[in-house]
């Protein structure tokens, strides 16, 4: 591994790894018993967006959801191998609330779940939905202290 700070794991269906760390994504070939990596690099668009990863999802088609820090979410394409970028749009309420991302979470209805928040642990954050079948996100508000949500009837 490249960094011994982990803060997300996910595994997909060949049983391959793949860890968020601090510097970027670390997969684990089970199988082959090596190491790859997935890292941000600035002259590369086809790379991640930020190597802080705190979270990482896999899809039923073995893509790959990883959210970052401070670079917003991440799609990877297993069958293209391009990225997609998901950012904070000042005044499009279907973009991503914040570009800290802390949470990615495949639903069993093969939704995304993602939490973002601009201070973790302190203050409001946001429960975005991205539904496989459209473009954009629903945001939710949510305040850890109040323990209030918004917009979303459980």
């Amino acid at each position: 591994m490249n960094d011994p700070s982990v803060f997300g794991i996910a595994e997909d269906s060949k049983g391959n790894l793949y860890i968020g760390t601090e510097k970027g994504v670390n997969i684990l070939s089970v199988k082959d018993e090596t190491f790859d990596y997935m890292i941000h690099d600035p002259d590369n668009r086809n790379s991640i967006s930020y190597n802080d990863v705190k979270s990482i999802a896999v899809d039923r088609d073995d893509n790959l959801w990883i959210g970052t820090n401070n670079g917003g979410l991440d799609f990877y394409s297993r069958r293209s191998g391009k990225y997609t970028n998901f950012k904070h749009i000042p005044d499009d309420p279907s973009s991503l609330p914040s570009n800290k991302v802390y949470f990615v979470f495949m639903g069993r209805d093969k939704n995304l779940w993602v939490l973002t928040n601009e201070i973790w642990g302190s203050g409001p954050s946001h429960l975005s939905l991205k539904n496989r079948d459209e473009n954009g996100f629903k945001n939710y508000f949510y305040d850890f202290y109040a323990c209030i949500i918004r917009k979303y009837r459980w």
